[in-house]
């Protein structure tokens, strides 16, 4: 592994559970086992790691995701099987979403930063929705709403539930909210949005 790798993923696990803010190179340098000078070098300033952090991470659900729609013909399925890999991922005490991190800090984030924010809330949207018209093709899921609007509410929903979760120490919730959403779905009662 090369050493921004190693700086990466010690930074996005220092962001999830203290936020970009709490984040100095002095303490990544410490726990990466680098000087600080390394860290700098790697990445000039503290943006130009949020960027990197927030573009892997986006990239990182957009492979989820694919592989998810590769092994899962029924929305039901995709549905599910998203819910459990945002469930293992974020089990972990005080673990929440690196880009709701960010998108809590987006009042001093750079704003190419703040793109690559929405891009994270705008791809996964993206696909909620069309795993929800799959689902209204499939006779699983009744829609009270647009696909887009539901799609919106139910990744608010998650999100939600993850930083709950963390505040709440209650790893259960997001299975909780996903339960509740697909037995929505299948009573054409997600209506909020």
């Amino acid at each position: 592994m090369s050493t921004a790798d190693r700086i990466l993923d010690v930074a996005e696990a220092l962001c999830q559970r203290r936020g970009l803010e709490a984040v100095s190179f002095r303490d990544l340098a410490a726990e990466v086992g680098v000087k600080s000078a390394s860290i700098h070098y790697h990445f000039p300033s503290k943006s130009d790691l949020a960027l990197a952090l927030a573009i892997r991470y986006r990239q990182r659900f957009e492979t989820v995701r694919s592989e998810i729609d590769r092994k899962e013909q029924s929305a039901e399925g995709r549905l599910k099987r998203f819910f459990a890999i945002l469930a293992d991922l974020y089990k972990e005490p005080n673990k929440v979403c690196l880009v709701a991190i960010l998108a809590a800090e987006a009042g001093s984030i750079s704003p190419e930063l703040a793109i690559e924010v929405r891009k994270f809330f705008a791809d996964n949207e993206q696909w909620l929705s069309s795993t929800l018209t799959l689902g209204v093709k499939q006779k699983t899921f009744t829609l009270s709403t647009e696909a887009d609007c539901t799609a919106k509410t139910i990744f608010a929903a998650v999100e939600g539930a993850i930083l709950a979760s963390r505040a709440c120490a209650d790893s259960s919730r997001l299975r909780s909210v996903a339960d509740c959403v697909l037995a929505s779905l299948k009573q054409g009662k997600v209506a909020i949005g």
